[in-house]
């Protein structure tokens, strides 16, 4: 290391003796009241570049300043100006769903999520705050027949998607290979003409062409009918109901079942061929059954 140094000091000393001439115009030029004068107005300037910029920037980016991001979930949109008026925030609509849950045209959710205890959140002033909202306007759109007559999944399925629903399958043993056994909405049996918002998910259930597995027989009795096509269908059996007297389509559906045939106990081990048929008769509730 002192061999370094001493080897360094050489070279410096060499380096003066050799331009001693420039080297003490230099050091002239260095105390000279023009480089000093320049010296200052560059230190100044450089300075005053940095201050200027860093106030911009803090400015610009609103440093430190933050606001918590308020609640919007169930405002209705028409509310939204005054919602968000003095908030210094602003606001968009960037979707629109189908809800049961909230009434039509209130946000549904945001994005960012809103400021709590629990989930601080906040945002810069200025901030927009995207929104998706509950539709306002559905379009229905009527079920077709698809029980009347031999239809099977694959025109059943042509058709719902003619009228504008999804469709999903589901298979149940049952002797007709393909055909349409139910129409469902939520594991629930739909009759035609039922009116549905347009994109519903509707099953068809269809048979899987296997005759004769035992099922297990339902006892349908006290059961309303709706209930009682649900079981039927899901088990893989067919029915025929009848109505102790004539009503229309909506109200038959709160009919009470008061016999079956066959029955569970008139049929050995309470098991029949899936495929078979079901007869049942359906009455209308009494005061008392209701208000139960």
């Amino acid at each position: 290391m002192g061999v370094v140094l001493f080897v360094f000091i050489i070279i410096v000393i060499l380096i003066i003796v050799v331009f001693r001439k420039y080297v003490k115009a230099f050091l002239k030029f260095m105390i000279s009241p023009l480089f000093i004068i320049n010296l200052i107005l560059a230190i100044t300037t450089v300075s005053l570049i940095f201050y200027f910029t860093i106030s911009y920037l803090e400015t610009y980016t609103q440093h430190d300043e933050k606001l918590p991001v308020p609640n919007f979930i169930g405002i209705h949109v028409d509310d939204l100006e005054s919602f968000t008026d003095g908030k210094e925030l602003r606001y968009v609509v960037r979707d629109s769903v189908y809800s049961d849950d909230y009434p039509l045209g209130t946000v549904i959710k945001q994005d960012p999520n809103f400021h709590s205890e629990q989930l601080p959140n906040f945002v810069k002033p200025n901030r927009r705050i995207y929104l998706t909202i509950v539709k306002k306007v559905g379009e229905y759109k009527t079920v077709p027949d698809l029980l009347t007559n031999n239809t099977s999944k694959a025109v059943g399925k042509a058709k719902l998607e003619m009228a504008g629903f999804n469709v999903e399958y589901q298979m149940i043993e049952h002797k007709d290979k393909d055909k349409v056994i139910d129409v469902t909405y939520r594991t629930n049996s739909i009759s035609k003409n039922t009116k549905l918002l347009k994109g519903s998910v509707i099953t068809l259930v269809y048979g899987s062409g296997e005759s004769g597995l035992p099922v297990l027989l339902p006892n349908l009795i006290g059961m309303q009918v709706m209930a009682a096509k649900n079981i039927l269908g899901s088990t893989g059996l067919n029915y025929e109901v009848y109505f102790d007297s004539a009503v229309n389509a909506l109200d038959s559906m709160n009919y009470i079942v008061y016999q079956q045939t066959p029955s569970p106990k008139s049929v050995s081990g309470g098991m029949v061929p899936s495929g078979s048929s079901v007869i049942v008769m359906a009455k209308k509730p009494q005061k008392d059954t209701l208000n139960h």
